[in-house]
């Protein structure tokens, strides 16, 4: 009887000898599965909190969809004040505005209107290109300002965590808003309100690296681009005016 049991007790091992193979791959690949998971999820998460992905990715974004949008409109014709000043103004075949940068106040868009004219004559496609292109650059400006200012509420932990968010939602109202149709369609006043805009931009975002940097070189650096944004700006549009109180608002809020 001994030796009976003893020759079941083996047969029942041997049985579960064969049977266990076939269960341990399916708990080895479930296993496999869920680290698989666990990566992925990490990666994933790594990728959003990147700084340089940050960085870089949602202006990039914001930049294309921007010229998505406005690309239709860059074919239309000159319309108010475009005829006046373009196609009807004789004197940009041989204007230098650059001759009259520090008696006159526009001298700026003058200048842009005078590179379009050499090199598209009055092709509108031109003009239209070149105040896109300072539309998107005031908005990438945008996106980094409101960055830099709600990184520095540290106190208002929200702002700081969510700066990338809040910076992109403001950026694209700010570049996407139906309002700024303005900014391709009159070539003009959208140039030189552009231009303003951009320099205006500049100055603030450099007056925040600069208070925002212990680097003695970047204090330079920022201190010499708030110069010359400043000084290109009086060649812009009288809106400018206002620059310097832009200045102490951040200075006192931020």
């Amino acid at each position: 009887m001994e030796k009976k049991a003893g020759k079941r007790m083996t047969r029942v091992q041997v049985e579960r000898e064969h049977s266990a193979p076939e269960i341990a791959p399916v708990e080895a690949q479930s296993f496999v599965r869920h680290e698989s998971n666990d990566e992925q999820l990490h990666t994933g998460y790594r990728f959003i909190k990147n700084k340089w992905l940050q960085f870089l990715v949602p202006p990039s974004i914001l930049a294309f969809l921007t010229a998505l949008f406005y690309y239709p409109s860059l074919y239309y014709p000159f319309q108010f004040d475009d005829i006046a000043n373009i196609s009807k103004r004789f004197g940009i075949r041989y204007d230098n505005p650059l001759s009259r940068w520090w008696t006159s106040s526009r001298w700026f868009g003058d200048w842009l209107n005078r590179i379009n004219f050499q090199i598209g004559r009055f092709e509108p496609f031109y003009y239209r290109l070149f105040n896109v292109a300072i539309h998107i650059f005031a908005g990438l400006l945008v996106f980094y300002l409101v960055r830099d200012l709600c990184k520095m509420l540290t106190k208002k932990q929200f702002f700081a965590q969510n700066a990338s968010f809040i910076a992109f939602v403001c950026s694209g109202l700010f570049l996407l808003h139906p309002v700024q149709t303005q900014t391709v369609s009159y070539v003009i006043q959208a140039r030189l309100e552009g231009i303003a805009s951009l320099f205006v931009l500049a100055t603030l975002l450099a007056y925040v690296k600069l208070i925002g940097s212990r680097n003695i070189f970047a204090k330079i650096a920022a201190v010499a681009t708030m110069v010359v944004c400043a000084v290109l700006s009086c060649g812009t549009k009288e809106l400018v005016v206002v620059l310097p109180a832009l200045v102490v608002l951040v200075d006192w809020f931020f």
